[in-house]
């Protein structure tokens, strides 16, 4: 668990609530009970509601679906996505299913950001969000009357195949939500589906909805921009050309506790129907590396944006990159102030 806090006097957050809050995590106190699916507010001082739901009202083997965390929010609270900002606590998700299932993600919708009190920046949500997960049954999976609980979210294998009538997936998170205050949650829910005919719940509108939310992944088919990327010394330049006219821009750093992000610059340049998006950053290792490429971290970049004269809709739309961290970039250093490259300068 990630617990980003800033000391400010506008923050009820300070070095004391930081300390019982720790304490209280380590001793599993202080935090909401458990949710079920269909229950109101997690108690009186989550200000967070969450259920696991589902795209199908079926499964059918070998027929992939979605399941999802729902969150609920009250109206002035937010929670953070996966890089909270200057402050805050990235919410987790896990889930676990039947052996025979293959289970990836969660998939995180675009961030908004939004200042705390005190003057921090913070990435999260507010209102409501949906993490969501593809599962996809083995070929070979057949109902019966027996099974066990298997794969987990991340989990390829899934483990061997088997199956059952009635599936149970168990989903657990936690998550920080705050106002001028901040509270600590969490919550661990169930949903048990029926083998059968693979059918739209209720509830596929709100997959449908979170999906066009979640950022596009820049080489996809359907990626409206053509990305490319070049290290010079340490600093990463991300040249994003967009095959039309785009406008608020928005760029989020999804790096974990082991990487921090030093002087990003985004600059981006419409000429008639064409857009084109410069994002220079100077990534840096904040833990030992082994020094093998092949473990070194690496973080989504993830740019925000609407199309420029899209007014009928005006929707907001995200694509994402993968930004590897330079081999040879030194740990626990500050990194250099990212620089355009001459090609950039005009």
């Amino acid at each position: 668990m990630k617990l980003r806090l800033a000391y400010n006097a506008g923050v009820h957050w300070n070095y004391s609530n930081m300390l019982s809050a720790l304490l209280l995590t380590a001793c599993g106190l202080g935090w909401v009970g458990n949710v079920a699916p269909t229950s109101a507010w997690a108690g009186e001082t989550s200000h967070v509601e969450v259920r696991l739901i589902s795209d199908v009202a079926a499964v059918t083997p070998g027929t992939p679906f979605h399941l999802g965390l729902l969150y609920t929010i009250e109206p002035g609270w937010h929670i953070y996505w996966i890089n909270p900002g200057d402050a805050g606590m990235a919410t987790e998700a896990t889930l676990k299913g039947p052996v025979g299932f293959t289970i990836t993600g969660p998939h995180w919708p675009t961030p908004h950001r939004f200042d705390d009190p005190g003057g921090i920046v913070a990435n999260g949500y507010v209102k409501q969000v949906l993490l969501w997960w593809t599962v996809t049954p083995a070929d070979d999976w057949k109902p019966s009357l027996t099974g066990e609980s298997g794969g987990e979210s991340g989990d390829e294998s899934g483990g061997e195949s088997g199956g059952e009538k009635a599936l149970t997936f168990t989903a657990a998170t936690n998550w920080l939500a705050c106002r001028e205050a901040c509270v600590l949650g969490k919550a661990q829910v169930s949903l048990t589906l029926p083998t059968g005919p693979t059918e739209p719940s209720s509830d596929a509108v709100i997959f449908g909805e979170a999906r066009a939310a979640t950022p596009v992944e820049a080489d996809a088919t359907d990626s409206l921009a053509t990305v490319t990327t070049q290290t010079v010394g340490n600093v990463i330049h991300v040249s994003v050309a967009w095959k039309l006219a785009v406008k608020d821009i928005e760029v989020f750093t999804g790096n974990g506790a082991d990487v921090a992000v030093d002087d990003l610059t985004v600059e981006t340049k419409t000429e008639g129907a064409l857009s084109n998006t410069i994002v220079n950053l100077a990534p840096r290792l904040l833990v030992k590396s082994s020094g093998n490429e092949g473990t070194r971290p690496s973080f989504p970049l993830v740019i925000a944006y609407r199309i420029d004269k899209d007014q009928q809709t005006d929707t907001r739309r995200a694509l994402t990159i993968p930004i590897n961290v330079p081999p040879h970039l030194p740990e626990s250093t500050k990194a250099s102030k990212p620089q355009p490259l001459e090609s950039e300068t005009h």
